[in-house]
């Protein structure tokens, strides 16, 4: 219940309310609060209305809203917004999606949102769900667990985010009490966990080993935050996926923030597969040294306090002997993946191109071979039909050793190169006649919005990191005014087997690469198959008849097209 000064009151009044309070006349203040307080409990304004208000003040019956002296005081009640933030990956299980939501509307605190963020391949999937609940705000972006969070957070309206998962669902009162207790002060709330009742032996044991870490601090992350905090902390990890709760829970330590625990339980419902949940441990072992780079010393593996947070409630071991056997076997099994994991961490792939061997040798596979010039020149041939015969300004990122600048300049156009290696601008210098080029951040560029009219990119994205790929494509499509062009590879094309084999190349499916155009705001305007035929007996050619056939060839490979799933596209984008 807050005070505010009469002045305000018609811009309070003048808020969406579904069915507005206001006058009611008390004799004195704290009859008026105490009034406000009690319509509050009995909840007579309707959910679905943000802000809530309910309005009580002194004022003779005889006067109007209007007539208030800027001297009285008026008490109103807003109830504050949670934004409650949901990730769906395109395997999540619909019914515990419903599940989850369906919780959400039984929750005895109604001021609530919920942004869901999900591609949209998998909003299509899930409308017959999410379209029975009206609080729902889809946002449709291809992100990673921890980034879709983080986008979420941006986009929320409230004043407290939470954060969950798919497989949670709420008691009724978990709001109601994450607010009461944030209210109250508290930055940082806990849910505790139960598992959902299931008759599985594996998810009993984990019913066990939830009830073993209730009161627990060290283990689970508390994920009702005010939003202020959530933003002082930088959010969550994005490069530290799947172990970015743990992540969130060291940032907030190290600023300093307590965590408190509600009663009201979150029922989990976790995979009764144990080879998911070992891979699962697995995933974050092989996380955990980034995690420990970033953070020295993470506490939730301190010896000390793991033991403090499994045998704090021991009597729980002593009422199922079999189930307590078994959930030792379980964690045993979960201890053993996580430390496997850690002796076969992640590490961010290493950009070949930027070793000096591999720039050096460049030109030479690409132009040496008759069948390395046929893949020039339908690249060649490709783009030209694509780049308007206008003189403009061409940012080309990616440049490399001037292969296809030269071919540019040559044609007039004005070419502005960049390159994020040292090692193949090295070899670029050296080529007489090319322009100045300079060395970039392909995922970060220093330009100004719609710098350049068009943006040229070939053989570049899908040598980036899977992360690194959003990035680039938005900031390609930031400073283009107009066009974008580059090259993707098409996953439809090549068996599993090559495809596990390509460390340092990422396949595209052409739905994929869909949402990201519509993420960056471009307009798929022509595209353009290469790599249809893999010639490689023109090698077996004179160098003069090969050359002769490439014409004829390059015309098979687009007719072929229609039949077989090229390796390559080039595509031209325009911004909407």
């Amino acid at each position: 219940v807050k005070e505010i000064p009469a002045t305000k009151v018609k811009i309070a009044t003048k808020s969406k309310l579904s069915k507005p309070i206001c006058p009611c006349q008390y004799k004195t203040p704290a009859i008026a609060k105490k009034r406000a307080k009690r319509l509050a409990k009995k909840q007579l304004i309707r959910p679905g209305v943000k802000p809530f208000f309910i309005i009580t003040f002194i004022l003779p019956s005889s006067k109007s809203v209007s007539q208030l002296s800027p001297s009285k005081k008026v008490y109103v009640i807003i109830n504050p917004m949670v934004s409650i933030l949901i990730p769906i990956s395109n395997t999540e299980n619909p019914k515990l999606i419903d599940r989850c939501l369906k919780s959400l509307a039984k929750q005895t605190y109604k001021d609530f949102e919920v942004l869901i963020v999900t591609s949209e391949n998998s909003a299509q999937k899930i409308s017959q769900i999410t379209k029975k609940y009206p609080f729902i705000r889809i946002l449709e972006k291809n992100l990673s667990k921890s980034a879709a969070r983080n986008f979420a957070a941006k986009n929320a309206k409230g004043e407290y985010l939470y954060h969950l998962d798919t497989d949670m669902a709420l008691t009724p009162r978990v709001l109601s009490e994450c607010v009461k207790k944030a209210e109250k002060g508290v930055e940082a709330i806990i849910a505790p966990y139960e598992e959902a009742s299931q008759v599985h032996f594996i998810s009993r044991c984990r019913a066990l080993e939830k009830r073993l870490l209730r009161g627990s601090r060290t283990v689970i992350t508390p994920l009702f935050l005010k939003k202020s905090l959530f933003e002082k902390v930088g959010g969550y990890d994005e490069e530290l996926d799947p172990m970015d709760d743990w992540s969130l829970h060291l940032a907030l330590k190290k600023i300093g923030v307590e965590s408190k625990s509600i009663s009201a339980p979150v029922l989990l419902r976790e995979t009764i597969s144990f080879k998911k949940a070992l891979k699962k441990k697995y995933e974050a072992g092989r996380i955990y040294p980034a995690l420990k780079a970033k953070h020295h010393h993470p506490f939730q593996l301190n010896p000390r306090l793991r033991f403090e947070d499994y045998f704090r409630n021991w009597q729980e071991l002593t009422k199922n002997p079999l189930i307590t056997l078994g959930l030792f076997f379980l964690k045993a099994g979960d201890i053993f993946s996580f430390f496997w994991g850690t002796l076969h961490p992640i590490t961010k792939p290493q950009n070949r191109y930027a070793l000096t061997k591999v720039a050096e040798e460049y030109e030479q596979k690409r132009l040496g071979s008759n069948f390395g010039r046929y893949k020039h020149f339908a690249e060649l041939n490709s783009l030209f039909k694509l780049l308007p015969k206008k003189d403009w300004q061409i940012l080309e990122v990616g440049c490399g050793t001037g292969r296809i600048t030269k071919e540019l300049v040559k044609r007039e156009y004005k070419v502005f190169p960049i390159d994020s290696s040292p090692a193949m601008l090295a070899q670029y210098r050296q080529k007489p006649g090319l322009p100045k080029p300079q060395l970039a951040d392909t995922t970060q560029l220093s330009f100004l919005d719609n710098s350049f009219p068009i943006v040229l990119s070939l053989r570049v994205i899908w040598h980036l990191p899977k992360e690194d790929i959003a990035k680039m494509f938005s900031e390609v499509a930031r400073v283009s005014s107009n066009l974008v062009i580059l090259d993707i590879t098409n996953k439809k094309r090549w068996p599993k087997i090559y495809l596990n084999l390509q460390q340092h190349t990422y396949f595209f499916t052409w739905e994929e690469f869909v949402d990201l155009c519509k993420d960056s705001n471009l307009k798929i305007e022509e595209r353009i198959p290469l790599d249809t035929l893999a010639p490689f007996w023109l090698n077996f050619l004179p160098s003069k008849l090969a050359i002769t056939l490439f014409p004829l060839i390059y015309k098979a490979d687009l007719l072929l097209a229609k039949l077989i799933p090229p390796g390559r596209y080039l595509v031209k984008l325009s911004k909407l």
